[in-house]
């Protein structure tokens, strides 16, 4: 696709083309033809390296880094779906409006907007649907909090380089 210019992302994020070879197996499990699953790598592939060039812009205003795509299975399928969701919520009258981030919920919910209790409150949910018992609703509610007080800390120094 690079050499036919059909795209302008190369994926270099080695931890993330799973997606598309678990495509490929799951195709090579279904039909037990080693070639319709090469093929299914070879589309899902193209397909995200096209949306990753589709929203390449986007990727780079949010981010503000240059020359950056997110071409991985389970982001970019979530690309169009939101172009969508967002042409229709700006049609809305008054709920066009409404503007929030997270920083916006920590100042409204103080200490209950933080990232650690959101965590924990998300974790006590899950682990009440899954129909856990009381120390296992706790455990994973106290995972969750750590996850989302720790992953943006374990992230920086990737991102920053």
């Amino acid at each position: 696709m690079l050499l036919t210019r059909m795209t302008r992302v190369v994926n270099v994020d080695i931890w993330n083309i799973w997606h598309m070879t678990f495509t490929g197996a799951l195709l090579h499990l279904a039909t037990g033809s080693w070639m319709i699953g090469m093929a299914g790598v070879v589309i899902h592939a193209a397909f995200v390296y096209k949306l990753g060039d589709w929203f390449a812009r986007d990727t780079r205003n949010f981010f503000e880094l240059e020359g950056i795509a997110i071409p991985h299975g389970t982001s970019a399928y979530m690309g169009p779906i939101a172009v969508l969701v967002d042409a229709i919520i700006e049609k809305i009258p008054g709920v066009n409006r409404i503007k929030f981030s997270a920083d916006d919920i920590q100042r409204k919910f103080g200490p209950f907007g933080e990232p650690v209790t959101v965590g924990f409150v998300m974790g006590l949910i899950i682990g009440i649907l899954a129909g856990y018992d009381v120390k296992g609703v706790l455990q994973l509610a106290v995972k969750t909090a750590a996850v989302m007080l720790l992953m943006p800390r374990v992230i920086k120094p990737i991102m920053d380089g």
